[in-house]
């Protein structure tokens, strides 16, 4: 049997589709498989996380200054790319994210041999950086992408459910949390320390996230920020305009905050709409109480005294919650805390989802 794999991400930047690709690759590596990478925009900053022993390459669309250099440069990486597939017998293609899976099936119609493709559908939606359903993304991917022979793997519940697909090979296998934790901190007496961590735009609904703090100014609470995205610069001024700048502090891009959670006591994540966002089990593995909106898995996950839920998503709302949490006392903390670990170790260790892959691909 051939155990040769490759697999295309459309980047490598800070998401969770592009941290379970690199952990993916290294743990095939690791089972002594033979691994291609292929980031479609650029190296990124997860590029450096990739075992040296995996060839990578990048179509460099990023660097391309027009959309005719940007179509040049997509189809010469095809091109490379069914080469590559020719020349070293690869059989397996793994893609992340909507655009990878176009590129995998083109090589699927191009190249002579028989390739199984594996593309992962990680949200609940096919969208762009908004709440609204990309009717054109959607069409692509029914009508282009899906065939008889693809297998889908689903990252959650969600959207297997959201997709509804017919007379195709699907599969559920969740994310497994990638932050590396320290189980000895129990929560404090005062819990005030907060974080948000993902991406500024429209369905993260970082605005409201941080005019929820203006209800709690007169609170020992303090709520950090990570990321970056469009919308910056109304949260900026949301944060002036209502005078949070002691409260509310935005820290921009650290590559190791899932490895600081444990520096706080809540996390909060109010998306309009999610599948199963890999912060929410990293903060439940960190030891972190969870703060979320009823999306996508979410309330699953949240389940059975696992974290507080946000009952809209207006800050008032968000608000209400954060109080909820602060209101609790410790061992009702604790308990929450002690339930996300539980349901981590049974549920999502990293045993376990690389199992369910290896037993899909081998």
């Amino acid at each position: 049997m051939n155990n040769s794999v490759l697999i295309i991400c459309t980047s490598l930047n800070m998401g969770g589709s592009e941290k379970q690709a690199v952990w993916l690759a290294n743990k095939l590596i690791e089972e002594n498989k033979k691994v291609y990478f292929v980031s479609l925009k650029d190296a990124g900053i997860l590029s450096t996380e990739l075992s040296p022993k995996i060839s990578v390459n990048n179509f460099k669309l990023r660097n391309a200054k027009n959309p005719l250099t940007k179509f040049l440069y997509f189809c010469l990486g095809v091109v490379k790319l069914s080469r590559l597939i020719k020349n070293k017998e690869i059989t397996t293609i793994i893609t992340f994210l909507f655009h990878s899976n176009v590129v995998g099936k083109l090589l699927k119609i191009i190249s002579r041999e028989k390739i199984l493709h594996i593309a992962t559908f990680r949200s609940d939606r096919l969208s762009k950086r908004d709440s609204k359903i990309s009717r054109f993304r959607t069409l692509i991917f029914k009508n282009f992408v899906l065939d008889k022979d693809i297998f889908v793997v689903f990252n959650s519940m969600s959207g297997l459910n959201n997709m509804n697909l017919k007379n195709v090979n699907t599969r559920i296998i969740f994310n497994t949390p990638l932050n590396n934790v320290q189980l000895s901190k129990d929560t404090k007496e005062q819990n005030t320390k907060l974080v948000f961590i993902g991406r500024f735009d429209e369905l993260k609904n970082v605005k409201n996230i941080a005019l929820s703090m203006k209800y709690l100014l007169f609170e020992d609470i303090v709520l950090d920020i990570y990321g970056k995205g469009p919308d910056l610069k109304s949260i900026e001024q949301a944060i002036i305009d209502n005078s949070l700048q002691n409260n509310v502090k935005l820290k921009g891009i650290d590559k190791e905050i899932a490895n600081k959670l444990s520096n706080y006591d809540a996390l909060i994540i109010a998306s309009t709409h999610d599948a199963f966002p890999n912060v929410l089990i990293e903060a439940m593995n960190a030891g972190v109480v969870p703060i979320s909106t009823k999306v996508g898995d979410c309330e699953w996950l949240l389940n059975e005294n696992r974290g507080i839920f946000i009952n809209g998503f207006d800050s008032e709302s968000i608000y209400l919650s954060i109080k909820e949490f602060y209101e609790m006392d410790l061992n009702q903390k604790n308990a929450i805390i002690k339930n996300g670990r539980n349901f981590i170790n049974q549920n999502l260790s990293e045993e376990k989802i690389l199992k369910d892959w290896l037993d899909l691909l081998f």
